[in-house]
């Protein structure tokens, strides 16, 4: 899914208009929730030559599920039944010359069951000058 834009809004695929077409994914403030259908979504940034850091909060209940930043960050299989910590709380770095970042919820990663639910926390933390 790409992103979609609206007299200059970022709408969500849930429809709701979240932020001024933006350059950052800090203009962003991500708050989903989901279960088996997961969560795909590319958003544009063209961070230049300033990277900047986020806050990810990812949490998966019994049913393990994952998440990850394509490229940058993975939680790995996460949730009770995989013997893993049920939430993760991380600080990511959106690297420079980043120009999209692809957020992606696989649910149900041990591919073995069904009924999974999952919530995912994004905000940005100060803009960090590249070294």
């Amino acid at each position: 899914m790409a992103i979609k834009t609206k007299n200059g809004k970022v709408i969500l695929k849930n429809g709701k208009a979240s932020c001024e077409c933006c350059k950052s994914l800090c203009d962003l403030n991500l708050n989903s929730s989901g279960g088996d259908e997961g969560y795909l979504e590319t958003f544009a940034v063209n961070t230049g030559s300033v990277g900047f850091d986020i806050s990810v909060t990812f949490t998966a209940f019994s049913v393990p599920d994952r998440f990850l930043i394509q490229g940058i960050y993975d939680t790995g299989c996460i949730g009770l039944e995989a013997g893993q910590p049920s939430y993760v709380t991380q600080t990511v770095t959106i690297p420079p010359n980043t120009q999209n970042v692809t957020l992606q919820v696989i649910p149900n990663c041990l591919g073995d069951t069904t009924g999974t639910a999952w919530t995912l926390s994004i905000t940005c933390l100060l803009e960090t000058p590249a070294p």
